[in-house]
């Protein structure tokens, strides 16, 4: 659930909360969707611009894929926490964009990610980013 997203300090955000589907057995946040989360916030981030959303990018041929991913766990999150997912673009160039992101739970830092994000075709080439997408440095 992304209850709502705002902009501090150049900094995107939005808040999840976490359900039973998000944990394993013991209540904890499962590794994985901190990577969802991460995702949807960029996402988000997106959208911010006022970028078009993904469907209508990729009827005009293109969509954007992680190239890589560092990703480090500091801290575990539970069942009903209310996290808040950081968004934060530190690079653009023609054909790729660099995140730092972070996910935090009551101000203690629970994962930190540096994703780089590529533009490519139907194809799996790399191309520009369309002129329809806009999107400033952080």
């Amino acid at each position: 659930m992304v209850t709502r997203h705002e902009k501090r300090q150049g900094i995107f955000t939005i808040k999840v909360r976490v359900y039973w589907q998000d944990t394993d057995a013991g209540g904890v946040v499962n590794h994985a969707r901190y990577v969802n989360f991460a995702e949807r916030a960029r996402s988000e981030w997106l959208n911010h611009w006022g970028n078009p959303h993904e469907k209508k990018l990729w009827q005009q041929g293109v969509m954007f894929v992680v190239r890589s991913m560092t990703v480090d766990f500091l801290a575990s999150a539970t069942l009903d926490d209310i996290l808040i997912v950081t968004c934060r673009c530190v690079k653009k160039g023609r054909v790729s964009a660099v995140f730092d992101q972070e996910i935090l739970c009551q101000d203690r830092k629970i994962v930190r990610f540096h994703v780089k994000i590529a533009s490519i075709n139907r194809q799996g080439k790399i191309v520009p980013f369309p002129d329809c997408v806009h999107f400033e440095v952080e």
